[in-house]
């Protein structure tokens, strides 16, 4: 699995959740994984906080068109799903015992790819995403995860602010070495007119790899933290 991008199918879940009132009722444990009998699936996150949510998502692949693969989940549901197109994508949702359910379907010749995503409904707002995080001044935080099924909880965060690459990276270069951290070798050169820049720490406690882009609007930090 991979934590420096998160998959679509996390993006869709937060959107519905975010459409639903906060659920007064207790979730009862995760739902049954619900994909086609012959399909191939595999986790990308079995634990993980998307934005302070809790979820799950599921890859599967399975040889089967995607108006058989809406069909099977029309009938394993018997209730309405709910149906959007997104591009040439058709993404399905429903909400199980205090959990909501998206299913994002992509096919190419016969055959389907799909990301299955559960996430547990909360019955309060969760907390702002980047609480406690380090990070500039006005800066906007678009995605905070943290994978805990992975060894040292690594966390994610994409963030975007108006300061060029190279001050986002002499900020974390200040801030980190404050907190023990020490700028690995392998970092790459960040001069006041770079575009993008990288930067490894290592500590006693954990690591942080910084990435910064420079983009039309916005320069785009990313910052990955573990144990």
């Amino acid at each position: 699995m991979g934590i420096e991008t998160l998959p679509r199918c996390a993006v869709f879940c937060l959107l519905a959740v975010a459409s639903l009132a906060p659920h007064k009722g207790l979730a009862t444990g995760w739902p049954d994984v619900l994909v086609p009998a012959d399909a191939q699936a595999q986790w990308v996150s079995s634990d993980m906080l998307y934005n302070g949510l809790e979820m799950r998502i599921l890859r599967f692949d399975v040889d089967m068109t995607k108006n058989e693969v809406i069909a099977f989940y029309n009938k394993a549901r018997k209730e309405k799903l709910v149906q959007n197109k997104i591009g040439p994508k058709t993404v399905l949702g429903y909400e199980e015992n205090g959990y909501y359910v998206t299913v994002e379907l992509s096919s190419t010749a016969g055959k389907t790819t799909g990301q299955l995503g559960m996430t547990k409904l909360p019955s309060r707002k969760p907390p702002a995403a980047g609480q406690g995080a380090i990070k500039p001044s006005l800066t906007k935080v678009y995605e905070d995860i943290v994978y805990r099924d992975v060894p040292g909880n690594p966390r994610s965060l994409r963030m975007g602010n108006q300061f060029s690459p190279y001050q986002n990276q002499k900020f974390y270069e200040r801030a980190l070495r404050a907190k023990g951290y020490v700028e690995s070798e392998s970092s790459s050169k960040c001069t006041a007119s770079s575009q993008s820049c990288i930067s490894y720490y290592q500590s006693n406690t954990g690591m942080a790899a910084i990435t910064t882009m420079r983009m039309e609007k916005e320069t785009i930090v990313m910052m990955v933290q573990g144990k």
